[in-house]
């Protein structure tokens, strides 16, 4: 018999409280612990959750046609970045990120609740993930949860290397740590970055961040809603008959960066950490006036120029680069995303991608 007091995998939930979270939100009445022959759970994260752990539930129904048959818990933490950091800050720096993170994790994850209710009853076939239940985080408790639908049986998400082929504007404190992440690219290529981390000393800057969050129009045009982390790790797609990624979007996830802003971070981000130097700079225009297009097309009208979305598209690459190499030195080592038989050659293509992304933003960025 299922024992459905029972924590799940050392964290303060048990199953019970789960499932009747789950059928409060309408899912399902049958959803009871009795109604339960078995279970499994599964931490799904791989690593890669820099603020939380992904844990997977399958459930075994005594009734074959009980829905659900899995979810997914999210569960907010600092432990996980924690471990992550340790190999690009040390001692007191490492001491200040994780505070500061803390703080920023408390924020984000209660903003990523809100995205997900608000953005349900605007409309519910946008290509989001069902969530059932969502509880801030704090760190004088442990209450800070998501529980939402599971897509990894239908869909899945693309490597960062070599897939297609973190955080809204800080204070002072958090660029200086963002800048003190970034300066670890010296120790690993100090022949590239150190001249490039030089020049790009306005890049850690409130007037960089300025560009990307903001809620009064800027550029010519109205704010928009930013993911402010779309990278491949945040995007899933329909499986293919082969159990491959497909060209249909199934979910983007991991709103807890959200903010009204500028579009065109998401397209940098998206750009520079996923798609190789040679490709970007090929197709940015190209796929910036197919944004265009698709933003012209659903709303039936010009909501900006493709001169106006050029310039905020340039104004936004400061932060961007900022971002990536923050993450970068984190990447390098980092296994769920240098992997396969040769992970020096994706070192090195992360590195390029990294180098020609500062190259690109100092010759373009207006400020």
């Amino acid at each position: 018999m299922v024992n459905s007091q029972e924590h799940i995998l050392n964290t303060p939930f048990t199953l019970e409280f789960v499932l009747g979270q789950v059928k409060s939100s309408g899912e399902n009445g049958e959803t009871l612990a009795d109604q339960l022959l078995s279970y499994e759970v599964h931490e799904i994260s791989g690593g890669s959750a820099f603020f939380s752990r992904i844990l997977k539930i399958d459930f075994n129904w005594r009734n074959s046609k009980f829905e659900p048959k899995s979810v997914v818990l999210k569960v907010p933490g600092v432990q996980n970045l924690n471990g992550l950091m340790s190999a690009a800050l040390s001692g007191e720096e490492l001491e200040k990120m994780v505070d500061g993170s803390n703080e920023y994790l408390e924020y984000c994850h209660s903003q990523e609740i809100i995205f997900y209710k608000q953005f349900y009853q605007i409309d519910p076939t946008l290509k989001l993930p069902k969530v059932y239940y969502g509880h801030e985080y704090r760190r004088n408790h442990n209450k800070g949860l998501i529980i939402m639908e599971d897509l990894t049986k239908r869909a899945t998400t693309l490597k960062m290397l070599p897939a297609l082929s973190n955080v809204p504007p800080g204070e002072d404190e958090f660029l200086a740590q963002m800048k003190g992440a970034s300066n670890k690219l010296r120790e690993i290529q100090p022949e590239v970055f150190n001249s490039l981390l030089d020049r790009a000393e306005k890049f850690f800057t409130k007037e960089a961040g300025e560009q990307i969050g903001y809620k009064e129009p800027k550029f010519g045009f109205p704010p928009a809603i930013v993911h402010g982390d779309l990278w491949s790790p945040n995007i899933l797609f329909t499986k293919d008959e082969n159990e491959n990624a497909s060209n249909e979007l199934a979910a983007i996830i991991d709103w807890q960066s959200a903010h009204p802003g500028n579009p065109c971070e998401d397209i940098a981000r998206l750009l520079s950490a996923n798609t190789p130097a040679d490709y970007r700079r090929s197709n940015t225009q190209r796929l910036l006036k197919l944004y265009k297009e698709k933003v012209d097309f659903y709303l039936g009208y010009e909501l900006f120029t493709l001169d106006q979305l050029n310039d905020a598209y340039r104004h936004c690459l400061a932060h961007a680069c900022a971002y990536f190499a923050f993450g970068a030195p984190m990447y390098h080592d980092m296994p769920s995303i240098i992997h396969g038989n040769d992970p020096e050659a994706q070192q090195r293509e992360l590195l390029n991608r990294v180098q020609s992304f500062f190259e690109d933003a100092l010759e373009q960025y207006p400020l």
